[in-house]
């Protein structure tokens, strides 16, 4: 079996560190760190709202900002907003490792900052033969129709989808749409796995010549 492969990007790809976003913007707050965690879990909502794609980049910003009480300018928010992504090696050489032997595809809950300040320039990013992000598809994982955007895109057997996620949910929702699916823990023990599918014997050989840490 030579499945197609489909990539989630928070923590899959790069590793997402909220806490370097409050670092950054906490000088504009005038409060504690704490305090600026606490409304940090307020923005919740606003956050589901843009990643599904009910609310623009121009009316995120300023809800978001006051909600932290953050006194910065837009392009200061932005720039803070974009920084606080780590690069995952081991994924990124395995977008690399499969490419030459299978379709690869992005399917990320995301939005239009992120999707244009973060993931449109990841180095592995034009590697991808398909793309879904939750803003544009108006969905977001694990809800069934996200799936079903990647899938008739792909136009391929929903079988033959290998899809890596970090979050369970995630991953059971897109089982239960008919792809297979792992989670992604740590590249050892995410690779272990995927080892022990039964894949084309000339992919198998390119993934075990793949370093788990750098």
């Amino acid at each position: 079996m030579t499945p197609v492969f489909i990539f989630d990007y928070g923590n899959v790809l790069s590793v997402v560190d909220t806490g370097i976003f409050g670092r950054k913007v906490l000088r504009y707050a005038g409060c504690s760190f704490e305090e600026l965690r606490e409304r940090h879990g307020r923005t919740r909502e606003l956050v589901i709202a843009y990643e599904s794609g009910s609310m623009d980049t121009d009316a995120f910003i300023p809800a978001f900002m006051e909600k932290l009480g953050l006194r910065m300018s837009r392009e200061e928010f932005i720039a803070a907003w974009s920084d606080f992504f780590i690069p995952i090696p081991y994924t990124r050489t395995l977008v690399r490792a499969v490419k030459p032997y299978c379709t690869v595809a992005l399917l990320s809950n995301t939005n239009p900052l992120h999707y244009e300040h973060v993931i449109r320039p990841t180095d592995v990013f034009p590697l991808f033969d398909a793309v879904t992000l939750s803003y544009e598809a108006g969905a977001m994982k694990p809800a069934p129709v996200i799936y079903h955007d990647m899938l008739e895109k792909l136009k391929v057997r929903t079988g033959d989808c290998l899809f890596i996620d970090d979050l369970r949910e995630n991953v059971e929702a897109a089982r239960a749409v008919g792809m297979q699916a792992l989670l992604f823990t740590t590249p050892e023990e995410f690779h272990e796995k995927l080892l022990a599918l039964p894949l084309d014997p000339v992919l198998n050989r390119a993934l075990k010549d793949i370093r788990t840490h750098t």
